[in-house]
């Protein structure tokens, strides 16, 4: 019932199988290996930059010129400030006037006591 032709020909088709099976999976290795291979050299290619000197210094010069950009348009923008105070005075401050001022009739050397000033002073300012 088998022919020797028929069974060969299985044959050559399983070793086509085989053979060809063998080499998608030998070419997909090889290109894992290069594959992996670029990313090692790709790490260690990072390392080195991450690592050497005038690099990091240009990254910091970078960095501080960034800053005095960012310091320059500060000065461009409108400001706006707001102060505010309050005292108390525990005993508002007093002058002496002559009397005279404000009775005709006082004598030379009388004198009132005027006070100047208020208990609580509050004080509140904007500038734009």
């Amino acid at each position: 019932m088998n022919k020797p032709g028929a069974r060969r020909g299985r044959r050559t088709w399983g070793r086509g199988i085989a053979l060809g099976l063998s080499v998608a999976l030998a070419h997909s290795g090889l290109e894992a290996q290069q594959a992996e291979h670029l990313l090692g050299l790709e790490a260690l290619a990072r390392t080195a930059l991450d690592a050497n000197r005038d690099l990091l210094a240009a990254r910091e010069g970078l960095m501080v010129a960034e800053e005095q950009v960012s310091e320059a348009w500060s000065n461009v923008y409108p400001t706006v400030d707001l102060n505010a105070s309050y005292s108390r005075n525990i005993s508002p401050n007093v002058n002496f006037l002559p009397a005279i001022f404000f009775d005709p009739t006082a004598g030379p050397d009388d004198y009132i006591a005027i006070q100047f000033g208020a208990d609580n002073t509050w004080n509140s300012t904007i500038s734009i």
